[in-house]
């Protein structure tokens, strides 16, 4: 398939046709509607796009990142409304303090990255995969050409490279140390970084770089300096632990950090040298872009300082000699800082700076085209300019859903530009849109000085939302939703490659098993066909879609995947890339411990925990991070590694990336997890469906005589509260499920109605309480527990329960695992006494749960959620042979037991016995004895056994009575 390869890097595949979008829309322009009030027309045709939108013409079509949790935000979210979405904090994935740049190596302090985001700085939107991608800096404000990312699939920050360090030349100050042409300086923005999907590149212009304020300047033979540029980066090779460029070029102002290699993530497309007859602006300070696609190739209109205005098309991402560059329009009036953006209708870049709103018409492009300034009707400037640029501090992006601009300035406040009908002067229209109160974001974006919003407010067709950024040190990203929002849906399978990501690297002889999962489960999907550097490597019929390239040698590796449904739809992966590389420093191992592959059950708030083991042959292990289909979870700095992961319905890939305190980073197999709801799913709740067979209690060690059987809650403390809870499961209890069943899943559910966090797991109780007598000292009226609250560990509760589970602050339900527990009382090995609820860390104050009394809402009350699957061989059958019937026991004797036991379709796997339902012991072969001390039980005593098959049918033999020896002080 090397035809794809061509395809996506710039040279069209034959048959492949991709329409230009604007021209093939500018003949709506008479249609549409302008006036202020009625203008909001719902959906244009698909013709119309904004900036960075994938090329859906394509076959195979680039598959959507699954913004499924954005989206849901979104759904519940007014019309006209902000929201807060990021889940951490920028300043949380900052650089480490040792790896960041300074200009003193002989002990300064090196700058931290705050001023990222407020210096002069725009974004960009990777719409192959969901991410805001901000680079920046540069000037006097930071000198870290690092890259961070917001990921629309998790919500979270985190970091794509590590700075590369800079020097100071005799010459010329401040150059990267690995050069111009392997990664850029630190620079500003404005509102030229741009997403380019065809060939799936990152797009930056710059502006002021770090030090002298000057453009991407690069050192020729004679030892004098010219401009260069512009900048790709390539997302797939994103490694927070590299640095963005060649190996050794990261900064090393603390410590030599030898287990950093480069990415080579950057790449230099220089104009001036690929193109020497292009008429390339000196400088890109007060930069604006715009975007669109013709004949199937990305094309950017860039406004640059002296009032240039380009066009600039990548032919073929793999030559840079192939690169257009045009000269296309000139400024006659309205320089200075300001966003700009492109309108398909029209087929104008429009742009706005201080004082003055302005188009070029690029029908009649070329350097005589100047801008045409124009006064929409509406709100004067006066009443709309913010901060020290006026009109020139907002940013600006085209809604192709309703055919207009969106400005934004900071706060809440919006305005909407109107184009007229047909390329005019007159006829354009700005209100301001009516909002909602709160929350919304602050008016000063959180900078400690305001240099305006410029590139950091793009339109995101993949959510029909306008998306914000704003706080030096929060990285808040809010999204603003539009009157008459769509809500997103596809048929799209949203396929990735999980294994290998481009974190950490492999060593040369080692295998790369590659790996790709779909989440949307409505897809059907027929094969997938891997792609190794754009040719394929295999094709998988059917799940788990795997393949493996054998003894890889050094060098990087892009692999992609493109998943086919029933329908003949492909949808193609984002590219990912894994680095083999040799190195000084011997990578960690890490493993997934847990889950185990294969289905999971789907139950509302089931948590369940993913584990990992993790070592280091010549360090230590810094942390485990866990990943869901590519997308974090989280981190775990000290093991036991292992986090609480709260399941998602679909099928999932799971796995676990290990870094060691040299900063290497390697990555666990891969867990294949089929989540779904099972159809014989069976919910025992009291008083729902006709089910009435749960206990509960509180144990009060307040009040240790007190019974709270009777109550409406369950009460939890630790040394003050202990909650009890039993459901009749099986058919001899008055159950729906058969004795000998087969438990596929259990899940207690508790409902905590109180505040305060805390982890508790569920212990199976060892003795039997009643629930009108319980108390913190007695079991039931006269019975004790063997210590108070039912406290002692192996006698009254099991020492092995569920997986502890972790809750939050809020109310919510609490799922515990319990389906070995289940199983085991199924199958006869452990009696059915319910749970005691143990609680682990969290806040030390009191919560409650509701009970099986509770009255003001049944459906919050405990339930026992079963999967189960009757067995239909026939059980076995079992007769105890000794001791005989009355055999009587002394203080020191031992009892020996013996059973015969036969299955008619199997085979007999073990035979438990048992005392007064208390279980003595098991033999898993005949002939079936067992010998111990004789338990102090007393007179009539009655001893059973219970055989399992191994189907795990059980059947129980005749009882027979002994006389047991008295326990000590009975008389």
């Amino acid at each position: 398939m090397v035809y794809f390869h061509r395809f996506f890097h710039g040279e069209p595949r034959k048959g492949i046709m991709v329409r230009n979008k604007a021209k093939s829309a500018a003949g709506l322009c008479g249609q549409m509607l302008t006036g202020v009030a009625g203008v909001m027309m719902g959906l244009l045709p698909a013709l119309l796009h904004a900036d960075s939108e994938l090329p859906l013409d394509a076959n195979p079509r680039p598959s959507e990142p699954d913004l499924e949790e954005l989206i849901s935000i979104l759904r519940a979210t007014p019309e006209t409304g902000w929201v807060r979405v990021n889940a951490n904090d920028f300043e949380d994935v900052w650089t480490p303090e040792g790896l960041l740049v300074s200009v003193d190596k002989d002990g300064s302090i090196p700058w931290d990255p705050r001023n990222i985001i407020p210096a002069w700085s725009g974004f960009a939107w990777d719409s192959r995969r969901g991410d805001l991608i901000l680079y920046g800096g540069g000037h006097a404000n930071y000198g870290g050409n690092e890259v961070y990312r917001w990921r629309g699939t998790t919500l979270s920050w985190e970091r794509m490279s590590l700075p590369s360090d800079i020097t100071s030349l005799e010459s010329y100050p401040w150059l990267t140390v690995d050069g111009p042409d392997a990664s850029p300086k630190a620079s500003h923005t404005y509102d030229n970084n741009i997403y380019l999907p065809v060939v799936d590149r990152f797009l930056t212009f710059g502006g002021p770089n770090f030090g002298l304020g000057h453009a991407y300047e690069k050192e020729e033979p004679d030892g004098t300096f010219r401009v260069t540029g512009p900048y790709l980066l390539d997302p797939a090779r994103a490694d927070g632990n590299k640095v963005g460029g060649m190996t050794g070029s990261h900064s090393q102002w603390a410590n030599p950090f030898l287990g950093v290699i480069g990415a080579e993530m950057w790449e230099n497309r220089d104009v001036p040298q690929n193109m020497p007859e292009a008429d390339f602006p000196r400088h890109f300070i007060d930069g604006s872009t715009g975007y669109t696609q013709e004949d199937g190739k990305d094309v950017v209109f860039v406004h640059a300082a002296y009032g240039v205005l380009s066009k600039y098309t990548i032919n073929n991402v793999d030559d840079p000699a192939q690169d257009s560059w045009e000269h296309i329009g000139s400024n006659d009036t309205g320089w200075g800082q300001g966003a700009g953006a492109y309108l398909p209708t029209h087929d104008l870049f429009v742009r706005i700076s201080p004082g003055l709103f302005s188009y070029w018409d690029l029908s009649t492009a070329g350097p005589a085209n100047f801008n045409v300034a124009f006064v929409p009707s509406g709100p004067s400037l006066d009443d709309i300019s913010t901060g020290d640029y006026g009109l020139g501090d907002y940013g600006m992006d085209y809604d192709p859903s309703r055919n207009r601009f969106l400005l934004w300035g900071g706060g809440g406040d919006v305005y909407a530009l109107y184009p007229p009908p047909t390329v005019s002067p007159d006829g354009w229209e700005i209100e301001k849109l009516d909002g909602v109160v709160a929350p919304t974001p602050d008016s000063d974006l959180g900078a400690e000085w305001f240099t305006g919003v410029l590139g950091k407010w793009k339109y995101i067709a993949q959510i029909d939302a306008f998306v914000a950024l704003q706080d030096q040190f929060s990285g808040n990203i809010w999204a603003y939703k539009p009157e008459n929002w769509a809500e997103p849906g596809s048929d799209d399978p949203h396929v990735t490659i999980v294994d290998p990501v481009s974190k950490g690297f492999i060593i040369p002889g080692d295998d790369i098993v590659v790996t790709a999962a779909t989440s949307n489960s409505a897809s059907n999907i027929t094969q997938v066909e891997f792609l190794l550097n754009g040719s394929t490597l295999d094709v998988v019929i059917e799940p788990p879609y795997t393949t493996t390239v054998n003894a890889v040698t050094q060098g990087f590796y892009t692999f992609e995947a493109i998943a086919t449904d029933s329908n003949g739809n492909a949808f193609i992966s984002p590219r990912v890339s894994a680095t083999v590389a040799d190195h000084v420093n011997n990578p960690p191992s890490v493993s997934m411990s847990a889950p185990l592959e294969g289905a999971v059950a789907y139950v509302d708030g089931r948590i369940i925990s993913l584990s990992a083991e993790a070592s280091d042959s010549d360090g230590t292990i810094a942390q485990v991070e866990f990943f869901l289909d590519g997308g974090s979870l989280g981190v775990v700095t000290a093991a036991p590694y292992s986090m609480p992961w709260t399941v998602q319905q679909g099928n999932h890939m799971i796995t676990a990336a290990a870094t060691d305190d040299t900063g290497i980073t390697a990555f666990s197999n891969a867990i294949a997890l089929n989540v779904t709801t099972p159809e014989n799913l069976v919910v025992l709740q009291q008083g729902l469906g006709g089910y009435s067979g749960t206990t509960d209690t509180s144990l009060e060690n307040f009040a240790g005589s007190q019974f709270h059987g009777d109550r409406q809650w369950l009460r939890s403390q630790e040394g003050g509260f202990n909650p009890l809870v039993r459901f009749a499961i099986f058919s001899n209890e008055g159950g729906p499920v058969p004795e000998g069943a087969t438990i596929t899943f259990a899940g207690l559910a508790l409902y905590k109605s109180s505040t305060y966090d805390q982890a508790y797991s569920a212990h199976p109780l060892l003795v039997d309480w009643d629930q009108s007598e319980a108390t913190w000292l007695e079991s039931a009226e006269g019975m004790f527990w063997n210590e108070p609250g039912a406290g002692g560990i192996g006698s009254d509760y099991a020492a092995s329960g569920s997986v502890e589970v972790h809750m939050d602050w809020n109310p919510g339900w609490l799922v515990l695992e319990v389906t070995d527990a289940v199983q085991s009382m199924s199958l006869g090995s452990q009696s059915n006494n319910g749970w005691q609820l143990i609680a682990g860390t969290g806040n030390p104050n009191q919560k409650s749960f509701r009970s099986s009394e509770f009255n003001a809402k049944p459906t919050l009350r405990p339930k026992l959620i079963l999967q189960f699957t009757e067995n239909t061989n026939l059980p076995p059958s079992v007769a105890l042979t000794a001791p005989n019937e009355g055999t009587s026991y002394l203080a020191g004797d031992t009892i020996t037991l013996s059973a015969d036991a036969i299955d008619p379709d199997g085979s007999v796997t073990q035979v438990n016995f048992f005392y007064d339902s208390k279980w003595l012991g098991a033999d898993s072969t005949a002939p079936y004895t067992l010998t111990k001390d004789a338990p102090a039980g007393g007179a009539n005593a009655l001893l059973t056994a219970v055989a399992i098959d191994n189907a795990y049918a059980s059947a129980t033999s005749e009882s027979v009575t002994v006389n047991l020896p008295r326990p000590a002080g009975c008389y």
